[in-house]
């Protein structure tokens, strides 16, 4: 089995489908993109309907797909977007890896 990995700037994060994450500037942010352009709360990322989305929550400067401004885009493995800036913009992507294995007891 396998899951979604989001990475961005240097952080990896395995998304768990039963929670949300906030992505943005903040520190308190569950995957946090400390780069100017990005807003503190710039989008969310959430499993709904069977897939993951990625949204943007109303950021000043934008998230794009292929060069494109989008306000919601369904993301999978190889997946990538730009927040702030359509080619200069900080990358998000997404690959798959290994889930952990569970325990059977």
């Amino acid at each position: 089995m396998t899951q979604l990995v989001v990475e961005s700037n240097g952080v990896s994060v395995a998304l768990d489908p039963r929670r949300s994450y906030r992505v943005g500037r903040d520190p308190g942010a569950d995957i946090v993109v400390s780069v100017e352009g990005v807003s503190r709360s710039h989008a969310t990322l959430r499993f709904e309907g069977g897939q993951w989305i990625f949204e943007d929550t109303g950021s000043a400067n934008g998230t794009y797909d292929g060069g494109r401004r989008v306000q919601r885009v369904a993301v999978a493995p190889g997946t990538q977007v730009r927040l702030g800036h359509p080619e200069q913009g900080v990358l998000v992507a997404f690959r798959t890896a290994p889930a952990p294995a569970t325990r059977s007891g």
